[in-house]
């Protein structure tokens, strides 16, 4: 329990269990000491300065870190209800250890990260193979060459592993765990032309041994390489 200028009155055993504190510690002292953020200050964001100016109708939460008498933090939530009985006494303090459920909203923030990121590269690096299909349909539909319909079949078969790669970095994240000897040259060649030589640039290459790889994400660099330096 707090008087009416937010200094501890009474200190219950659930309360010594929780923070640490025997009641000596604590009483006569201002509820503030509690926090692990504001350092004794008499204004801060954790419990404004003036929250005891006036007494107060209705309860109020504060959530913020609270210290214990070890040194150790956790994240708690402190309900403070106005005590009226005719006039006004104090207020009654609960406090309770939610670092839990913190802990599991923040979980579910860094996935939401993680899956805004996995849409954003999904989207930029199958913009591509999309616009190398769509131009391959309309030149099959001006010569009628069926050669532009095979480069369609290749693509969307590159669109597939791409998305299954995709996946499998969502998950496991971004390491190669079965990279293969992959000639350069040939990964290269394929990239610059999945991107048409829209910008009239020449591709100048200078053979170089073979890598250990993964051949489809190799590709995709080089075209994301190609893409910011010529186009």
């Amino acid at each position: 329990m707090l008087n009416a200028d937010g200094n501890i009155i009474a200190w219950p055993a659930p309360a010594m269990a929780l923070y640490g504190h025997d009641a000596t510690a604590v009483l006569d002292r201002h509820v503030r000491m509690l926090f692990a953020d504001d350092e004794g200050e008499a204004d801060s964001d954790s419990l404004p300065g003036d929250f005891f100016a006036e007494p107060r109708e209705e309860s109020v939460e504060f959530e913020r870190w609270h210290r214990r008498a070890d040194g150790s933090v956790f994240w708690g939530t402190l309900t403070l209800s106005p005590l009226r009985n005719g006039e006004f006494h104090g207020y009654a303090a609960i406090s309770r250890d939610t670092t839990t459920a913190k802990e599991y909203e923040r979980m579910l923030e860094r996935q939401n990260d993680r899956l805004k990121e996995f849409t954003d590269i999904l989207a930029h690096d199958l913009r591509n193979p999309l616009n190398v299909i769509e131009g391959s349909l309309t030149l099959y539909e001006e010569a009628g060459d069926e050669e532009h319909l095979e480069r369609v079949g290749e693509t969307t078969n590159r669109m597939a592993r791409l998305v299954d790669d995709l996946l499998r970095v969502a998950r496991q994240g971004n390491v190669v765990s079965d990279p293969e000897p992959t000639d350069v040259g040939e990964v290269v060649e394929a990239a610059w032309r999945s991107l048409g030589g829209k910008s009239g640039a020449a591709l100048t290459y200078e053979p170089v041994p073979s890598v250990s790889s993964d051949p489809d994400r190799l590709r995709e660099l080089f075209e994301n390489l190609f893409l910011l330096g010529a186009f």
